[in-house]
């Protein structure tokens, strides 16, 4: 068998593509706490994404699975799938919690416990068909579009900005605002109990609805 070409060769040297996993590091003891490895292949949506904190810790991996990790083991205590809408590269179309992980995948909003991974309540966004974004107030969970939907100009009602407060512990509807304008000419920032609508025509604040916000008795 003759030698190995200068292809060859370089073939061998180029390396080889790791699967996804999670790796968190000791900065007191300088070594690794624990490793996570959900698949030995390469995910196709790029690198997982992390949320939470120390006592509470979800992995978004592939773009379509979020993964709850306990963050002192490294145990996997539930997944759940997301959707067909690669969330990979939209954070703010995942919110966390301390009892609770929200997401938004094309028109469908919904929330998951973090104690087991069981839906707590989904609900169909009426407006743009991709594109949400959320935020979280106080006790709500707004969802609007951040991005221009595919339809074209003029296609439907839906050429505007709708902004939907829901509860965060029953999804129960809040409030639903209607702007008239152009997404790519509106600005949302939350603010303190409420947020801030920004167009070329004027700035709202917009605050949350105490008496719709109280749970019914």
């Amino acid at each position: 068998m003759g030698a190995p070409s200068a292809a060859d060769r370089r073939r061998s040297r180029r390396p080889r593509a790791r699967p996804s996993h999670r790796r968190p590091f000791d900065l007191r003891r300088g070594v690794n706490s624990w490793n996570f490895r959900e698949s030995p292949e390469l995910p196709k949506y790029g690198a997982p994404r992390l949320l939470g904190d120390a006592e509470r810790l979800v992995v978004i991996h592939d773009g379509n699975t979020a993964i709850r990790l306990n963050p002192t083991t490294g145990d996997k205590l539930w997944s759940y799938p997301l959707g067909p809408d690669n969330l990979s590269e939209k954070p703010r179309a995942t919110m966390l919690d301390a009892d609770r992980f929200y997401w938004v995948s094309n028109q469908s909003l919904k929330a998951i416990a973090l104690a087991d991974g069981s839906v707590t309540w989904t609900h169909h966004l009426t407006g743009p068909d991709s594109g949400w974004a959320l935020a979280l107030t106080d006790r709500c969970v707004l969802a609007y579009p951040e991005f221009p939907s595919t339809q074209q100009p003029g296609e439907s009602e839906h050429d505007g900005l709708p902004l939907v407060f829901r509860r965060r512990e029953d999804g129960a509807l809040v409030q639903r605002l209607f702007f008239p304008a152009p997404l790519s000419g509106v600005a949302v920032r939350l603010a303190p109990r409420g947020a801030l609508v920004a167009t070329r025509g004027g700035l709202w604040s917009l605050g949350e609805r105490r008496e719709l916000d109280a749970p019914h008795p």
